[in-house]
């Protein structure tokens, strides 16, 4: 298990965005599971450091407050950087570390919801 996590550590310090953010995102947090006593701090700088130079410099001036908000930032920059497809699916990134995890869930504001109707006097 100890020499799981050392190869998890060691691929996290090569992985480099050779493609887009989305698969950039996939691979680190492939990597990311198999390793169990990481700070935020630690896996904020690992992320940051793999990117492409155009993307990590403008995710810098941004200046994240966590992980989760540098993957949002960087998948959002990156499409409107390069531009795919807009009939093609991809992937849309939700928060995945921390306690605000949501699966990109987001709850249904019911009362936002109002028919206008116009009342009708008879």
């Amino acid at each position: 298990m100890i020499d799981e996590q050392r190869k998890a550590r060691d691929a996290l310090l090569t992985l480099r965005q050779n493609q887009s953010v989305g698969d950039y995102i996939q691979k680190f947090e492939s990597i990311v599971v198999c390793i169990q006593d990481t700070t935020e701090g630690e896996l904020l700088h690992k992320f940051i450091h793999g990117l492409k130079p155009e993307i990590k410099s403008r995710l810098l001036v941004s200046n994240p407050s966590d992980i989760n908000e540098a993957m949002q930032f960087t998948q959002s920059l990156d499409d409107v950087l390069h531009p795919r497809n807009p009939y093609m699916r991809r992937p849309q990134y939700t928060q995945r570390f921390g306690q605000n995890r949501r699966d990109g869930v987001v709850p249904m504001d019911l009362d936002a919801i109002q028919e206008h109707h116009p009342q009708k006097n008879f």
